[in-house]
């Protein structure tokens, strides 16, 4: 194998872990939702559409008891949380740490919610 197909070779490896550690995240975020419905401290969340989500940076819609929508997006790392601040600054944001438990992303989730609303949560 050539150098340069071992550097290709490398570069998709490297994408799909990334691909498969956002996947992880993602479906850690929507258990954690899950149990904000089950205790009754948000209505529904759903998925944002793939131009929601290049446009506007939105990977989640949040539907609170009051009928109030809060947007969120989730990030696998530090470096996608910075450049999410960044970019879209007013979209709250939550980068999930590998093996980070429901529980403790549920609460940071409130968290964000309850900042955004200023306390209102």
């Amino acid at each position: 194998m050539s150098i340069k197909e071992k550097m290709t070779l490398v570069r998709r490896l490297n994408r799909e872990a990334r691909q498969k550690k956002g996947i992880e995240s993602e479906s850690s975020v929507d258990k954690a939702l899950q149990l904000l419905v089950d205790n009754d401290l948000i209505s529904t969340s759903w998925n944002a559409s793939g131009t929601e989500d290049r446009k506007f940076g939105i990977d989640r819609h949040l539907q609170l008891l009051d009928g109030t929508e809060v947007y969120l997006q989730i990030k696998s790392s530090k470096s996608g949380l910075d450049k999410a601040k960044q970019i879209f600054p007013h979209i709250p944001v939550i980068e999930v740490k590998e093996n980070e438990d429901i529980i403790s992303i549920s609460n940071r989730i409130r968290g964000l919610i309850q900042a955004k609303l200023k306390g209102k949560f």
